[in-house]
């Protein structure tokens, strides 16, 4: 499992330049239109998706098809792309965190509390986008499982287009509103449960697929 972790985090350095320009464009994005949370959506699902990726980048070199002659099991196979999805996800939190403190740094506004519970809520909607991509990914291959990656990138896009009208329309910012602990922990709840459904049902599917 270590071997294919560090496999998996190498092409993702490799690839990281691309990620940083994509992250750039959005910040540029996101003060032009005001929305913080704009940014925040997108670092979400940027991390949510970048599993599919490495799965296309597997499928490209015939990892997909060589990967049996080594000593790894079809859960392992299945379940690095999950903890890279973890990973990932994370680290757009940790990168959320760290702008928004940049932000209080800068302009003096901000509430800790309201970011952070947003943070938290968000979980789900972060674990949404793979929890459908990789089953579809993993039983019909990338070609067919890139479909659903357009379908959910046009749902997101169509998103966070409307919010930033809403909040143009409004004035209306999604990071101060307050979240109690009671639905931050139904909200991580459920993203936890999806998240996880998600991973047995792709190693059920894995294992019955022919490579």
């Amino acid at each position: 499992m270590k071997g294919l972790l560090l496999k998996d985090f190498y092409m993702l350095i490799q690839s990281s330049k691309y990620y940083l320009f994509i992250i750039c464009i959005f910040a540029v994005c996101s003060s032009f239109s005001g929305n913080s949370a704009f940014l925040l959506f997108c670092l979400f699902f940027i991390g949510s998706v970048i599993s599919f990726n490495l799965i296309s980048f597997d499928e490209k070199s015939r990892w997909s098809s060589y990967c049996g002659a080594f000593p790894y099991t079809r859960s392992e196979l299945v379940s690095v792309k999950y903890i890279m999805t973890i990973f990932c996800i994370a680290t757009a939190i940790v990168i959320n965190i760290l702008l928004h403190g940049i932000g209080i740094l800068f302009t003096g506004n901000g509430d800790w509390s309201n970011y952070l519970g947003l943070l938290f809520c968000l979980f789900p909607v972060g674990v949404v986008a793979p929890s459908i991509l990789l089953p579809a990914t993993f039983k019909f291959g990338v070609e067919k499982g890139r479909l659903v990656y357009y379908i959910i990138f046009v749902v997101v896009g169509g998103c966070l287009g409307g919010l930033t009208a809403l909040n143009a329309k409004v004035d209306y910012d999604l990071t101060t509103f307050t979240f109690s602990t009671k639905e931050i922990f139904i909200s991580l709840g459920i993203g936890i449960v999806i998240f996880a459904v998600s991973w047995l049902a792709s190693i059920r599917i894995y294992k019955n697929k022919e490579l």
